[in-house]
């Protein structure tokens, strides 16, 4: 992942939270702590400076469509932000996730579906329902790294714990990930 992606994830996982997160660790890779909230477009998420920590606290999140031929790597930790977003949302032209490390698209639908999401599967994307919270449950991760670090992500918008078959399987695009996100602080994680 590059760095952009490192902050995405890590602002996703604090986006999604049930409770407000600190990316203290983060800090010196938000230039301007503000600029990180216009990742998430629509959403309503709140990224304040205090000092040394950055706090993110999740408000209104909303479905909306999301083209994946840009971005085909952030669509399974996107789809897990639109698995607790009020309304619809649609991935659509993603059928090249299929050809990744796994089945994206299916395992991306198997993953939201074991912890409670609203998701339905189409040939080139999903269309995803959102719920209140996710609960707890196992994912497994096909080995594909961009799955684990989407269930951790889930993680942060859970009532129930959630276990990964294969922790490990992270090390191939991001092997300081678990680490990274042990640092964020809140007591939603």
């Amino acid at each position: 992942m590059r760095r952009l992606s490192i902050l995405t994830l890590m602002l996703l996982c604090a986006a999604v939270s049930l409770r407000a997160q600190s990316l203290d660790a983060f800090k010196q890779r938000l230039a301007e702590p503000v600029a990180g909230a216009a990742l998430f477009g629509r959403a309503q998420v709140t990224v304040t400076e205090h000092g040394d920590a950055v706090t993110v606290k999740r408000g209104a999140l909303h479905g909306v469509m999301i083209d994946a031929a840009p971005i085909p790597d952030l669509i399974p930790v996107l789809s897990v932000v639109a698995s607790v977003a009020e309304g619809e949302t649609r991935v659509e032209n993603a059928y090249r996730l299929r050809l990744k490390e796994s089945d994206r698209l299916k395992s991306t639908a198997n993953l939201l579906r074991a912890l409670g999401g609203q998701v339905e599967e189409k040939e080139d994307g999903l269309v995803i329902t959102g719920v209140p919270a996710l609960h707890g449950g196992a994912v497994e991760t096909q080995n594909d790294h961009r799955l684990a670090m989407s269930a951790a992500t889930a993680a942060c918008a859970a009532t129930g714990e959630i276990t990964v078959d294969n922790d490990g399987c992270v090390a191939k695009s991001y092997p300081r990930f678990w680490e990274d996100f042990s640092s964020l602080k809140g007591e939603g994680l």
